[in-house]
């Protein structure tokens, strides 16, 4: 009924009314056609057009008024109807988001050596999707199939009515997290082919493949680097249970990924990158945003380790200061409440990695222990002996350490070379 009330090609309920009021016409219909123009010569009745009869015998035009004005309200009934349900909707739908933004915005353990785990989604980010789903349909009368006219002209929605298909995206992207798709993919004009260069596209080779083929790279690279920062057997200085490359059993069952579904533990390892990284890059979209690509690699291999970026080192990140951000890794060397040498030249090497992309960078070559043991220092030095960083903590170092020394006042002095 809706549409045949759009359709230009009918008339209007008013015009009706004016056509019936016309007594001209009224005599017109009830005139007898005085030429012959039935089919084949055919006599046929006259017709008379009689007054309709209602409850005290009401005129046309009494009729059509009535009968417009009860259309008129069962528009109104149906658009308040609607409205009613999509404010229901709209309100169920906030409710369902606000459970899952509540279960996704609570802190747990970081099985990555402590710290909160960043959540998919914010707070605003959820609001702002479902605003952006339900209620284009509370304000745009095209959504509803309702005639326009029956709205008030300053409800209507002035932007573009969302297609289905966009409505399904943003419905999806709200519970699958919003918008990480384009956040985790690389910058197309820099995606390379054959190390971590520039691009040689390929004849059918479409920028989707580029993306996919980059990641892949990005993931093999990552591992590879793992294998020696890591290492293979698991972890042996805490009792966190822990795979080959420093994957934790708590975070690869949160992806639902073991090592039994793979052929080696290398293709383990770079199935869990790929859900690792896109995470870790959608909850620090600024950082990987401000710092250049040739530097991902290590910044995943310290997320990796720590799960985190402390204030101080994002701050330096999102200005893409690395040589700040070096210094101040200095001091992320703690595990279970103690200090340990190992995180230290795990830092070191992080450090190289980054420098090594760096003009004026001297290789850090060892790192030095020294102080007690209740108070280490640790020297990051070059292979000359210059001092390139240096740290004292105030917490023991761990009981892993340096084995032969045990007791709080022993004086330390151990090398460890990168």
């Amino acid at each position: 009924m809706f549409s045949q009330m759009n359709n230009k090609s009918t008339l209007t309920p008013e015009e009706l009314v004016r056509f019936f009021m016309s007594k001209e016409k009224r005599a017109d219909l009830n005139k007898a056609d005085s030429a012959d123009n039935t089919p084949n010569g055919l006599m046929q009745e006259d017709i008379t057009v009689e007054p309709l009869e209602e409850e005290e015998n009401e005129d046309t035009f009494d009729f059509l008024k009535r009968m417009l004005v009860r259309s008129s309200e069962k528009v109104t009934e149906s658009k308040e109807e609607l409205g009613e349900q999509l404010a229901a909707i709209k309100e169920k739908a906030l409710a369902d988001i606000d459970i899952i933004k509540n279960t996704q915005l609570k802190s747990k353990p970081n099985p990555f050596i402590g710290g909160p785990l960043s959540p998919m989604l914010t707070e605003a980010g959820v609001e702002q999707e479902v605003e952006k789903f339900v209620d284009p349909m509370l304000r745009d009368p095209d959504l509803l199939e309702i005639p326009t006219e029956t709205f008030d002209e300053t409800d209507k929605q002035t932007e573009e009515a969302l297609t289905d298909a966009e409505i399904a995206d943003i419905a999806s992207s709200a519970i699958d997290d919003v918008g990480e798709a384009q956040d985790n993919q690389p910058n197309l004009d820099d995606v390379p082919t054959g190390g971590l260069g520039s691009p040689i596209r390929e004849p059918g080779f479409s920028p989707i493949d580029e993306a996919i083929k980059y990641n892949d790279e990005f993931n093999k690279k990552l591992v590879d680097d793992l294998r020696v920062l890591e290492g293979l057997g698991g972890d042996t200085l805490t009792d966190i249970p822990t795979y080959s490359y420093g994957i934790t059993e708590e975070k690869a069952d949160e992806y639902n990924l073991e090592p039994s579904q793979f052929e080696t533990m290398e293709d383990f390892a770079i199935a869990f990158s790929d859900k690792y990284v896109k995470e870790k890059k959608a909850a620090n979209r600024e950082v990987f945003s401000a710092v250049d690509e040739k530097h991902h690699i290590a910044l995943m291999s310290y997320l990796w380790n720590t799960g985190v970026f402390g204030p101080r080192q994002k701050e330096a990140l999102e200005e893409n200061d690395m040589e700040e951000f070096i210094s101040e890794m200095r001091d992320a060397i703690h595990i279970q409440g103690n200090s340990s040498s190992g995180l230290s030249m795990r830092r070191a090497k992080e450090a190289n990695m980054i420098g090594e992309n760096l003009d004026d960078w001297t290789p850090i070559h060892k790192v030095v222990v020294s102080g007690t043991r209740a108070s280490p220092t640790f020297e990051w030095q070059t292979e000359s002996g210059e001092i390139v960083e240096t740290y004292t903590s105030d917490r023991s170092l761990h009981s892993g350490n340096i084995p032969t020394k045990p007791n709080q006042t022993d004086t330390l002095d151990e090398e460890i070379i990168l």
